[in-house]
């Protein structure tokens, strides 16, 4: 019975190592099913791993989950704790709860994952970890930790030569630097992150990710042909790895064709590709469609249904508890899955309708929102903030998360209040970043006028 039962563990084994997902998840649950009246085991713990992990890569994240606590179930207060089919069951954990929205959470472990992969000296691990924590802190708008993460598991990556997550090393910077207002620097490492050599699956995986924030890049200036090329070669290679990375790419796809004008095409594709992913995809691909359906009825001069999807976007939010800022999903395409923020779709010349309201109401209400986050955060010309290193809070990114709305929707209103002297633009460096960023600081002026304003 025992021979028999390694021989089909190393059997699972081979299969997840050519690709064939539905004999391992098949032959994964026959082996758990076949040693529950054993107890606890490792083969049985590997088994549960197995079936967690293709289910994950199949795209069906719920049996994903339900694989992981029962994985974890057999582990706890036994001596299979911190082996390694244990830390890929904490791995998935952490993957399934960033998909589902418990961003917070997903740090968390990926950070505890991080440090234990390191002490066993599985370092390939470890870099691709730490890359997970760089993409939740991005998600929870800390740009600087993302970046923070970065730099541990590139160190990792450069010394260990570990090709495809130094691939997902720059995505994810391109990421921070679009999140932080740099296009052209988020397009020096989207090109760094398409690579020379192959990467193999995870190489691929992320270049997908690249190529998507290139086309969303090349969109923005009015490129449309280098977009749809970019974008081609991302839906050729969305073909080798799991269906789930599709959407963003479809979401992507769906933009163009509106800037192209063929909005109901556009529609039509969005309104798809959300009925895919409300039959099992994670969360974040249901709140990405809804919010870019949004804009694309917003940007068509249909006001009420794109309030309807903007509700729905909330409600959704608000019931499962997610914990990533609603600006991410209103403002452009998640970070959750390399897209980059751009202006609404279809938008060719100018604000219109609410935007055109939200930037007439600017001077008052969003410049009182920004001198009152100011005053709150103490950042008053002069005081303990003029030193040389100053929070991240009162930089343009750590505004946009302060005020909780995009960073395009008060940009103007920050400068206006500069022009006015009753706000500072200087330049200091950030404490948790080697960089020296532009950040903003109240003048006796604006201290004054601040103080005056109603909570």
């Amino acid at each position: 019975m025992r021979a028999r039962v390694h021989l089909e563990v190393s059997q699972l084994r081979a299969w997840m190592r050519r690709g064939e997902l539905d004999s391992a998840l098949r032959s994964a649950r026959k082996v758990y099913r076949s040693l529950e009246s054993e107890g606890p085991s490792f083969e049985r713990l590997v088994a549960a791993e197995t079936a967690a992990s293709t289910s994950f890569l199949l795209g069906r994240f719920s049996d994903a989950r339900r694989w992981v606590e029962r994985g974890r179930a057999l582990t706890q207060g036994t001596d299979l704790e911190k082996t390694a089919a244990d830390l890929v069951l904490l791995d998935l954990e952490s993957a399934v709860d960033q998909y589902f929205g418990n961003v917070s959470h997903a740090a968390e472990l990926s950070v505890s994952l991080a440090r234990s992969y390191s002490e066993l000296s599985s370092f390939s691990h470890a870099a691709r970890s730490w890359l997970n924590v760089a993409t939740c802190r991005l998600l929870l708008g800390d740009s600087v930790g993302g970046r923070q993460a970065i730099s541990l598991s590139l160190a990792l990556c450069r010394r260990w030569g570990l090709v495809g997550t130094e691939r997902g090393c720059y995505a994810i910077l391109g990421q921070c630097a679009v999140f932080e207002g740099a296009r052209q620097e988020a397009e020096r490492y989207f090109r760094r992150a398409l690579g020379r050599t192959p990467g193999g699956p995870l190489g691929d995986y992320w270049e997908i990710h690249a190529r998507i924030g290139l086309a969303q890049l090349a969109l923005e200036s009015g490129r449309m042909q280098e977009s749809d090329a970019q974008l081609r070669i991302a839906e050729n290679l969305g073909r080798r790895v799991p269906l789930w990375v599709a959407p963003e790419a479809e979401r992507t796809r769906a933009e163009w064709l509106a800037r192209s004008g063929d909005i109901p095409k556009a529609r039509r594709l969005l309104l798809r590709s959300l009925a895919r992913s409300s039959r099992g995809l994670p969360t974040g691909a249901r709140l990405e469609s809804l919010a870019v359906l949004s804009r694309l009825e917003r940007s068509a001069g249909r006001l009420a249904a794109a309030e309807r999807w903007e509700q729905k976007l909330r409600t959704m939010t608000k019931r499962l508890g997610i914990d990533v800022r609603m600006a991410y999903f209103l403002s452009g395409p998640s970070y959750m899955a390399g897209g980059v923020p751009g202006e609404p779709l279809g938008v060719r010349s100018g604000p219109t309708g609410s935007a055109k309201r939200l930037e007439t109401n600017a001077r008052g209400t969003i410049s009182n929102r920004v001198l009152r986050a100011l005053s709150r955060l103490g950042a008053i010309s002069g005081g303990p903030l003029d030193a040389d290193q100053v929070p991240p809070t009162i930089t343009q990114a750590g505004l946009s998360v302060e005020l909780g709305i995009p960073r395009e929707s008060f940009v103007r209103a920050l400068l206006r209040l500069v022009d006015r002297q009753v706000v500072v633009q200087v330049r200091r460096r950030v404490e948790g970043s080697s960089r020296v960023q532009k950040v903003y600081l109240l003048t006796a002026c604006g201290s004054e006028q601040a103080s005056t304003l109603p909570a």
